[in-house]
């Protein structure tokens, strides 16, 4: 959380990080009856901290189904472009309101009080998954709308620099 941690880059197939990450996240979904659907191609090679990678996606994941209704839906999709890899994690939650948005990457911001008591956070965790983006060199963005759900946006070079 300092931003002191290093990497340890190694060349991984980042399709089937991310499809162990699913099918661990599928029981947990299951548990609260919101369907999660995974789609992408069999193999996208990336350098990156694969330990570090699952830490982001496991957070973001854990996070939607936390805030995500019974009923409701979470879907993970992996694009490949020419030097960059996009993840798109999108669901039906209670979403975040506008006013928050600028702020959720902060360290211990919390959107409200109500929601650290349901989750038992303290505010830290999107503010790591961000370091860790950052730390690959890529980018996350966030948009959300309140009652209808948010989607977070991660680039990822497969290269690093």
């Amino acid at each position: 959380d300092e931003g002191k941690a290093s990497l340890k880059i190694e060349n991984l197939n980042f399709s089937e990080l991310l499809k162990e990450l699913y099918e661990a996240f599928t029981i947990v979904a299951m548990r609260k009856n919101i369907g999660f659907t995974f789609s992408a191609p069999e193999v996208i090679r990336i350098n990156g901290d694969s330990i570090k990678l699952k830490q982001l996606f496991s957070n973001l994941i854990d996070n939607a189904i936390k805030y995500t209704p019974d009923g409701g839906g979470i879907s993970l999709k992996v694009q490949s472009g020419k030097d960059q890899v996009t993840v798109v994690l999108k669901d039906t939650g209670i979403g975040i309101p506008s006013d928050n948005l600028p702020y959720i990457f902060d360290r211990f911001y919390r959107v409200d009080t109500s929601r650290s008591r349901l989750s038992g956070g303290v505010g830290l965790g999107l503010s790591i998954c961000q370091w860790i983006v950052k730390a690959h060199q890529g980018t996350i963005d966030v948009k959300s709308q309140p009652h209808y759900g948010t989607t977070f946006v991660i680039t990822l070079p497969t290269k690093l620099a």
